[in-house]
């Protein structure tokens, strides 16, 4: 028996292609980014990358600021859950950063740091709450400096000893 959910005549399939964009841009984007400084990056090579126009670019992100933190969205959700002792995502996160540590001299060079802890900062906020703003700073501030250590080989811990230290993290909200 055929169970797959069938269309009436006034519904239509959900369009597919600018969750496809979105993809594109933002794959073009991580491209760019590990082959050239951030500051570097135009939205013109961004567009050229994907093959789509600056309108449709504009379309789907409002700069190049926001197409870095719609890439380091996942990665920044899991380090903010860590800011409220949610860590089950935690050691799978550095793990990855572990073994992509070649990428941590873009991630960590300016201008790009001060963007990620800019947005790892907002997403610990919205966790903790509006009155809770130093404390989230502080947080974005002391996780991104213990990968940032760890992945340039200044630290040497295991994965799981990195992923304790993060979630120590928590305590500085209290």
């Amino acid at each position: 028996m055929d169970v797959a959910p069938t269309l009436s005549r006034n519904q239509r399939a959900p369009d597919r292609r600018p969750a496809r964009t979105r993809a594109a841009l933002l794959a073009a984007f991580r491209d760019l980014m590990f082959a050239q400084r951030y500051d570097r990056i135009d939205v013109a090579a961004v567009c050229a990358r994907a093959n789509v126009g600056r309108s449709t670019f504009y379309a789907h992100f409002s700069g190049r600021d926001a197409l870095l933190t719609a890439s380091m969205q996942p990665l920044l959700t899991v380090l903010a859950a860590a800011a409220t002792g949610e860590t089950a995502q935690l050691l799978w996160l550095l793990e990855h950063f572990w073994e992509q540590r070649r990428h941590g001299r873009v991630l960590f060079a300016p201008p790009l740091r001060q963007v990620l802890e800019r947005t790892l900062a907002d997403a610990i906020l919205a966790r903790l709450g509006p009155d809770q703003r130093l404390a989230a700073v502080q947080i974005a501030a002391a996780q991104l400096a213990a990968v940032e250590a760890w992945m340039t080989g200044a630290v040497a811990a295991t994965p799981a000893r990195m992923a304790a230290r993060i979630a120590a993290t928590a305590n500085l909200a209290q």
